[in-house]
Formats: C-alpha cells, structure tokens, sequence
C-alpha cells in the first residue's frame, strides 16, 4: 500500500513572495490489498511571506489488524534553485539530501503516528526575501 502527499509552492516573480501549499493525498491499493493506512490530519503552518518557512504536517493511522512498517520518500518533482525540501520522519530530521527515511517507523494495530513533518524553505541566508518561482514536491508512504 503506498499513498502520496504533494506539497507544492508557487512563488510569481512579479508579486509578494507569497507560496501556497498544496496537500493532495492520493491512495494507490494493488491487487486485492485492502486498504492498511490513512493519512490524517493534514495541515499546513505558514504562510510563505518573505522569510516564512512552510510546514505541512501528516498523520498515518494504521487501520489494518497488523502492526505497520513504514518508510517516507520524497520525490522532487521540480525545486526552483535556492528552494529547500526536507522531512522529519520518527526520531530524526532528514537534511534536503535524503529523499528515503532511512528509519522504518512501526505502527501498532489501530494506532496514530504523528511524527512526519515536510518543511519547505523558500529562502536561504543569501536571499532572506526568498527566491520566486514554483516547486513542487511529494511524499511518498509505503508500507
């Protein structure tokens, strides 16, 4: 079972460095698999002005009658130069150069894991204003 989270910034040259963020989750079932998981309580922090950074948030309930070993993969989809992606999965944060958790996180029967967040960093010490342009990135979740 694998779902997705998009997280998509959108930031116009000629306006307000102003980024919104985009959650879309989409469940894949194969075969005859039932369905073991459900992302939950999606928000976003933020609001992308300036030198705002953005989180988003997900919550993975295990609705399966098994325990859940899972993992988080990021795929950049397109990251404008200077834009920063990166994640907090279980016990660690990832730096923009891990796309894998390289942690498998368990999920007991019936229980709620709430330690995945996805930052999204529009800026950088160079450019504090925030670079202008659209990225999009997704999380992937598999089990």
């Amino acid at each position: 079972m694998e779902k997705y989270l998009l997280l998509y910034s959108n930031n116009a040259k000629q306006q307000p460095m102003k980024i919104k963020l985009l959650f879309l989750f989409l469940a894949f079932a194969f075969g005859a698999n039932a369905q073991t998981f459900m992302l939950t309580d999606l928000q976003t922090n933020g609001n992308g002005i300036g030198d705002a950074e953005i989180d988003g948030i997900a919550h993975i309930q295990n609705v399966s009658n098994a325990p859940l070993n899972m993992i988080a993969k990021r795929i950049t989809n397109n990251l404008v130069t200077g834009h920063k992606s990166f994640f907090c999965w279980g016990p660690a944060c990832y730096s923009p150069l891990t796309s894998i958790s390289p942690d498998t996180i368990n999920i007991p029967v019936g229980q709620t894991n709430t330690s995945f967040k996805a930052r999204l960093r529009p800026f950088d010490a160079l450019t504090p204003a925030g670079y202008p342009g659209n990225s999009n990135v997704t999380y992937r979740f598999i089990n």
